[in-house]
This record gives C-alpha cells, sequence and structure tokens, in this order.
C-alpha cells in the first residue's frame, strides 16, 4: 500500500482477516508478521472502516 487502496489491496485484507477470524486455529498466522502489519493499516484506513463488516451487508445496495 503505497498510495490509494487498490483492489489487490482490498483483497488481500479482506482474506486474511477472514482467515485469522475462521481458520486461526488451522493457520499460524503470527508466522505472517509483514501481512498481519499490512492488514492492519489497511483495516485502520477510514474508506476501510466505513464499510460495514456484515455479512450481507451491502448486498441490498448494490441490488438497489
Amino acid at each position: 500500500m503505497g498510495g490509494e487502496m487498490g483492489v489487490a489491496d482490498l483483497t488481500v485484507a479482506c482474506a486474511f482477516g477472514f482467515t485469522q477470524s475462521v481458520l486461526g486455529d488451522l493457520v499460524e498466522t503470527s508466522r505472517y508478521p509483514n501481512l498481519g502489519a499490512f492488514c492492519a493499516r489497511a483495516e485502520a484506513l477510514p474508506a476501510f472502516r466505513a464499510a460495514p463488516p456484515e455479512d450481507g451487508a451491502t448486498a441490498s445496495a448494490i441490488g438497489d
């Protein structure tokens, strides 16, 4: 993340966050400290924090 967050940055942050929360007991996420730090920086961005984390929370907005 050198500048503006792109699709790849968002994908990595979401995938790693999912891995930590759902598969944390199967995957040693602590083995990837740089990836963890990257995701923490991404998740701290206002645009990222503004997106609701609830499953399907934005699906109705897309369909409207």
